[in-house]
């Protein structure tokens, strides 16, 4: 009975009902606590998504080297195949941080060693313009930092275009060879760019419909809550409650209709001794 009696008192009491309003807003954050997207679980998701990517693509590099008879640039991309390897294993231990150095470290080491080895006109140095989108998605670095960054791959890629023009490459390819490796580059940074578009866009919209689903449960968990507030005129005798159109109600069936608590009826110990001695 005592239990009966709090529940319908925290039901009655708009402190009570603010309490299980709260409870049920608390709730709905829990659940989807762990789904929704923010901005920086976007960026790595697509990080992660971008490991795999260069993963594949640097086991192709590996074979296109060799069978060009480039076996420098072979071996270089078994290390970044094996550096890609570490940067996954290090995403999914949250070491985030680190596979973003590394991962900068290998593009930007790979396109200016490409470039000096075999030359510009491979076009290895467009991976320089990928890295650029990663930067601005970021949204755990502040606007200064993305120019700083971006000033930085400028001047990177500028000093390879200035170092191709006044030193010769190490290792002079045919025209077909040249030809083959830069549409191939071409191909993979606009599959690469388009592919990072795509995951980031599906990412925003999914977090979108996590939160429009959030909206939606706050709505009902509002329209649920019904509280009880202000004075309410009751009969010193009868006990009933006059309800805002002047009709009188029992206490039991007012309660009920604008709460979600329920009476069950019994005696107390007192009514007992009084009523039936």
């Amino acid at each position: 009975m005592m239990d009966v009696k709090k529940h319908a008192k925290d039901r009655f009491d708009p402190a009570g009902s603010d309490t299980i309003f709260m409870s049920r807003v608390k709730g709905t954050e829990e659940e989807n606590e762990n789904t929704i997207f923010l901005p920086y679980e976007r960026f790595r998701f697509l990080l992660n998504r971008a490991l795999y990517l260069a993963l594949g693509i640097h086991t192709l590099f590996i074979l296109l080297f060799y069978f060009r008879q480039v076996y420098v640039l072979a071996l270089v991309n078994v290390g970044s195949v094996l550096i890609y390897m570490l940067n996954i294993r290090l995403v999914k231990q949250g070491k985030d941080g680190q596979a973003i150095f590394l991962t900068w470290l290998e593009i930007l080491g790979h396109a200016a060693i490409c470039t000096l080895v075999i030359g510009f006109e491979t076009g290895f140095h467009y991976y320089i313009l990928v890295l650029l989108p990663y930067v601005f998605v970021n949204a755990s670095r502040s606007t200064l930092s993305k120019i700083s960054v971006s000033a930085l791959l400028f001047f990177v890629y500028a000093a390879l275009v200035y170092a191709s023009e006044t030193m010769p490459p190490e290792q002079i390819l045919n025209n077909s060879s040249i030809e083959i490796m830069r549409y191939f580059n071409i191909l993979v940074c606009f599959a690469m760019i388009g592919a990072q578009s795509h995951i980031y866009g599906q990412s925003v919209i999914d977090g979108e419909n996590q939160l429009k689903q959030i909206n939606k449960d706050l709505q009902h968990a509002i329209t649920e809550v019904k509280t009880l507030q202000g004075i309410l005129p009751i009969c010193s005798f009868c006990k009933k409650i006059r309800d805002d159109k002047g009709y009188w109600e029992q206490v039991e069936v007012y309660v009920g209709d604008h709460s979600h608590a329920d009476f069950s009826h019994s005696i107390c110990p007192d009514c007992m001794r009084i009523n039936y001695p």
